[in-house]
């Protein structure tokens, strides 16, 4: 058979409607492919509007279907990126979302998926597989590439097919039509990125706290960055920032000082004697961050995915890893494991030879128990060592599992890659929905179960998983929580698309959102100011004086507004900060105590205010004041600054 005929048979068995609408095709000239690519109704992302037939004449068009949990989907997405980048004018991608989990349907979580990965091409929700069985797909990434009149010219699985795709392409470029450029319609791009607010914390992840330099480390994932918060557990509902560790917004893999080094979307994170390691998925590193000389340092992987599933005493940096999504000192502070996701293993890396071997795993995604070779794993994405055992949910088992000291695995919940949902109980009746994270100790083992957006409890003596928070419904109270840590009583819980961090009170069952209080930097004498109005310098008495604002008649102050004033002591550029008065004072009182002022002193007042028609629809202004006060015997010791309109 010719590449041809045999190309027409595949098509005929992928679309088995084209034969049964022969006559209606003729008639109407549009690609089967197109048809089952565009049918109303579905949620498309990235996009102002749906795309349609028409937005694929004269294009290559190749088509993604995958869903966001799947590692090796995830390992298609910079290939993706990287044609689309090299074949901008000609090919358009087109993710063909179909979601493996129930929680994977939601569009608005293949949304927050889209931002959390950079994806920029357009994808449609195929929540109902109606896509998916009109193009025969059978496996997670699958790729069909179609040439200019929609016709498929290839049917990929799997990872790993970017120099054969960009072969195909450049072949297919040659065979478009001379006017495909000038004919074309403008793609209806409207990238999700853009319509996310600037927020402290871009899905947050794994986090430790350490209670010897009272400080909770979050992974800021999409920050880029490893953010260290000053936190209380007495007044946990607050937290600030002492400092990051990375350059925020920017991928790369740079070693270096904090402000310097590089992170590409770090997820897992463990903590030692003053050092933080961490799992630094995307550029397949381990990364270790040494907090006394504020330094980080590369001391695992070489930068590239690798896809090794057998590795005895194999050179640290110089064995490729392949998306280690969690790290986790076991069964001493001499050896890192790693939740290996990328090829469903554990690897140790011992930190003293810098050596790597595989401890758990064959490599195959499934669930069987016992010694290596024999275990197999899927997708593990969390670790928790307790009571001489490492604890790991394995996230495509939606499974609790552990290792003991002479590496046997163990299932404790969980029986298939298929098998999920929101249940309490023992192994044989307890469900989760595709868990990332737990943390472990006497009180139990609490699972960040992602996908059914709750925390659960596992306990080690009844053996029984039960439901802590959340009912399975996004945002009710957390919106797939990736990260969780445990102090006394409380749970420290990485809400991640909500981008927030949270607590949890075991005790009086009270959550709440910890909030990131930021330290005011003092306020500096301004050179310019807006509307400066005329004053007279004015004197004061030396000691304690008061300064009364005033407005025009009919006209009050617009509690809104920023307005504020300030007492500065030194020479104008110089003047440092005395006393400051803002808008929540001023709306309470503009009869102003000043501090004490000395004799002879150089002070100065600055202040912008903003004021409004005392009625409805009124008319408002803005005003500054700018003054220097002389201080001397026998002067007023009230300064009345009236504001007057211009």
């Amino acid at each position: 058979m010719t590449t041809r005929t045999i190309l027409s048979v595949l098509m005929a068995a992928l679309f088995p409607l084209i034969n049964a609408q022969a006559a209606e095709l003729d008639a109407s000239k549009i690609p089967e492919s197109y048809r089952v690519l565009t049918t109303p109704g579905a949620t498309w992302l990235n996009t102002s509007r749906a795309l349609e037939a028409s937005d694929l004449k004269n294009r290559i068009v190749l088509i993604d279907f995958w869903t966001y949990c799947c590692i090796n989907c995830i390992h298609t997405l910079p290939d993706l990126a990287k044609l689309e980048k090299e074949f901008k004018d000609d090919l358009v991608i087109i993710g063909v979302h179909s979601g493996k989990f129930d929680n994977e349907k939601d569009s608005e979580n293949i949304r927050q998926a889209i931002v959390r990965y950079g994806i920029e091409h357009p994808v449609v929700n195929d929540s109902d597989f109606r896509i998916w069985q009109g193009f025969g797909a059978r496996s997670w990434p699958t790729l069909v590439l179609l040439n200019p009149q929609g016709e498929m010219v290839q049917f990929l699985s799997g990872e790993g097919h970017y120099e054969v795709l960009k072969k195909s392409i450049q072949d297919l470029i040659k065979t478009l039509p001379k006017n495909a450029t000038k004919e074309r319609s403008t793609l209806p791009i409207a990238l999700e990125k853009n319509k996310q607010p600037p927020m402290e914390f871009k899905f947050p992840s794994k986090l430790v706290y350490v209670p010897e330099l009272k400080t909770l480390f979050v992974v800021d994932s999409n920050h880029q960055q490893i953010a260290a918060l000053e936190w209380d557990p007495k007044k946990p509902n607050t937290a600030k920032v002492s400092y990051r560790i990375g350059v925020k917004d920017e991928k790369g893999a740079r070693d270096g000082d904090y402000d310097k080094a590089q992170f590409n979307l770090p997820q897992g994170i463990a903590y030692a004697n003053k050092t933080l390691y961490i799992a630094d998925t995307d550029n397949h590193l381990i990364r270790k961050i040494d907090l006394t000389k504020k330094h980080v340092s590369t001391i695992a992987g070489t930068g590239k995915k690798g896809d090794e599933r057998v590795v005895k005493s194999a050179n640290a940096t110089k064995t490729a890893l392949s998306s280690p999504w969690d790290v986790a000192l076991f069964p001493d502070a001499d050896n890192l494991v790693i939740a290996m996701a990328g090829t469903h293993q554990l690897w140790n890396l011992n930190l003293s030879s810098h050596k790597l071997d595989v401890l758990a795993g064959n490599g195959n995604e499934s669930i069987d128990d016992g010694q290596y070779p024999k275990n197999s794993l899927s997708q593990p994405s969390g670790l928790s060592p307790y009571l001489g055992g490492l604890y790991i949910v394995d996230s495509e088992t939606s499974s609790l599992r552990t290792i003991d000291h002479n590496d046997v695995v163990t299932t404790l919940i969980g029986t298939g890659l298929f098998d999920f949902g929101l249940k309490d109980g023992k192994k044989s009746s307890a469900r989760m929905q595709h868990p990332l994270a737990l943390t472990s100790d006497i009180s139990g083992i609490y699972i960040a179960d992602t996908y059914n957006h709750a925390i659960r409890r596992y306990g080690v003596l009844n053996k029984k998983l039960d439901t802590v928070i959340g009912n399975g419904t996004r945002g009710k109270p957390f919106n797939e929580p990736a990260g969780i840590a445990k102090y006394g009583d409380l749970l420290i819980i990485s809400d991640t698309n909500n981008h927030l961090l949270k607590t949890y009170d075991l005790v009086s069952k009270k959550l709440n959102t910890i909030r990131i209080v930021k330290e005011i930097e003092p306020r500096k004498f301004l050179e310019r100011m807006p509307s400066i109005i005329a004053i007279e310098k004015p004197k004061l008495s030396p000691g304690v004086s008061t300064v009364e604002v005033s407005f025009p008649s009919g006209y009050k102050l617009n509690q809104e507004a920023p307005s504020w004033i300030a007492l500065f002591e030194g020479k104008e550029k110089n003047a440092k900060l005395v006393s400051e008065w803002n808008r929540s004072e001023l709306i309470k009182t503009t009869q102003l105590k000043l501090p004490a002022l000395k004799e002879g002193g150089n002070y100065w007042l600055q202040g912008t205010f903003y004021y409004c028609q005392d009625q409805t629809s009124s008319l408002c202004e803005i005003a500054s004041v700018q003054t220097q006060v002389e201080v001397k015997p026998a002067s007023p010791s009230v300064l009345k600054i009236k504001i007057s309109r211009k």
